[in-house]
């Protein structure tokens, strides 16, 4: 099942609410290259029950976590992934176009 964020009123306060989707399927990926909640946790320095409130969607990684989380996989789970409210995920510039250039030798010629 697919969740997409949704926002939770809340009359204390109004916040965005990340369904086990959205960073679900991210701390999966990092749990199989590390193969436990224990193992992940202990490499990013929480509990493991911290990594299981991840993987159940009801607690978000902090930012400490997702950097760590990055650092220890080599990018393949990005900070971005995890926390996109603190780090939208990059675009890819377009390319900026040729333009050409003259040379003083050039216009001198001419």
């Amino acid at each position: 099942m697919h969740l997409e964020p949704t926002l939770v009123i809340d009359t204390r306060q109004p916040r965005l609410y990340f369904g086990p989707m959205n960073c679900r399927i991210h701390i999966l990926r990092a749990l199989q290259l590390f193969g436990s909640q224990r193992a992940l946790g202990k490499l990013v320095g929480v509990s493991q029950p911290a990594v299981s409130c991840w993987i159940k969607g009801e607690k978000r990684p902090s930012a400490i976590s997702a950097l760590c989380i990055e650092a220890a996989t080599n990018g393949e789970v990005s900070r971005s992934d995890l926390r996109p409210d603190i780090w939208p995920p990059e675009t890819t510039p377009k390319p900026v176009p040729s333009v050409p250039t003259t040379t003083p030798e050039a216009s001198a010629d001419e």
